[in-house]
């Protein structure tokens, strides 16, 4: 079977909210595993997950890079190889299996929002993170989640990213967000976005 991941991630229907949970999962199980404190710039920036620049819209662009780590989470059995947003009917038992892999408080790691139309690329926050986030304060595509338009989320002001921070940068990230000028960077907990409260049904917000 093969998950064929959303073009688009509108958060209106519970496939669309599965595909979601799927995507976080997968980002948590790899980034955990690879997570290395001693190389923050380059342990979560898999070559072979390299965001292609030139795609038609920054959806497809966060797509490219979920489905590569999907697939090689099943390749090495990481993860079930399941039929989701494909004409399969939607087998909730299997999937509540499923969430059973998602570590205790999100492995406590935290979920990071980032509006690159609002970001100033002055390297600050690559410095104090040494180099986890980079010049434009753009998160290590290991750990994306999902990226998200105001047309999809009624409550966003301009586009996001949603990735996932490993405990072991969390320090470093928090100092980035603290001295953001122009709040293009913040924790998804305590935010009024939709996101918030699809993943906060879970349990899954931190």
């Amino acid at each position: 079977m093969t998950w064929y991941p959303l073009d688009e991630n509108h958060l209106r229907t519970e496939k669309e909210r599965v595909d979601l949970r799927l995507r976080l999962l997968d980002a948590v199980i790899w980034s955990t595993d690879r997570a290395d404190p001693n190389n923050p710039r380059t342990c979560l920036r898999t070559e072979a997950f390299r965001p292609y620049i030139f795609n038609d819209s920054r959806h497809a662009t966060v797509r490219d890079v979920i489905s590569a780590r999907h697939r090689e989470l099943v390749e090495g059995r990481k993860t079930a190889d399941i039929a989701l947003n494909t004409n399969c009917d939607n087998d909730s038992a299997a999937f509540a299996k499923l969430w059973k892999l998602m570590p205790a408080a999100l492995g406590y790691g935290r979920l990071l929002v980032w509006e690159r139309d609002l970001t100033i690329d002055d390297g600050l926050g690559e410095s104090l993170t040494k180099g986890y986030l980079d010049a434009s304060d753009m998160p290590p595509w290991d750990t994306w989640v999902t990226y998200v338009t105001p047309g999809d989320d009624a409550t966003a002001q301009t586009g996001y990213l949603l990735s996932w921070v490993p405990p072991v940068f969390v320090p470093s990230v928090d100092d980035a967000v603290e001295i953001n000028a122009y709040g293009a960077l913040y924790w998804l907990a305590g935010t009024r976005l939709l996101l918030s409260e699809i993943l906060g049904e879970m349990g899954w917000l931190r």
